[in-house]
C-alpha cells in the first residue's frame, strides 16, 4: 500500500502540524499504515528541521511519500513486511497564493 501527499504553510510548526494531520487520513484510509506513521512523522521533523525558516512571503513546502508491501497476505501483517519505504522533501519558496 501507498500513499503521497504534498502540505505547505507559513512556518515549520504549522507544515510539520499538517503534514501529520495528512499522516493520520492515511492511516484511516490504509490501517496497514499505522505500523510506519511514527516512523514518519519522525522523518518528517527531521527534514523540515534541516530547513530554514520561511522569511516574510515564504512558506515551507513538504512532500511525504511511503509505502509498505508484504510477500504473505494470509500472514499477519507486520510480521511479513518485505519492502518500505517513507521519503521526505522539504523546502522554502515565495509563497503563491
Amino acid at each position: 500500500m501507498s500513499y503521497s501527499f504534498a502540505v505547505k504553510a507559513v512556518t515549520k510548526a504549522a507544515a510539520i502540524m499538517a503534514a501529520n494531520a495528512k499522516l493520520a487520513e492515511v492511516v484511516q484510509q490504509q490501517p496497514v499504515h499505522a505500523h510506519d506513521m511514527g516512523k514518519a512523522a519522525k522523518i518528517i521533523d527531521i527534514v523540515v528541521g534541516m530547513v530554514e525558516a520561511p522569511k516574510e512571503g515564504e512558506s515551507v513546502h513538504i512532500h511525504v511519500s511511503g509505502s509498505l508491501g508484504w510477500r504473505d497476505y494470509s500472514a499477519t501483517v507486520a510480521e511479513s513486511f518485505n519492502n518500505a519505504s517513507i521519503h521526505v522533501s522539504a523546502h522554502v519558496a515565495r509563497s503563491q497564493d
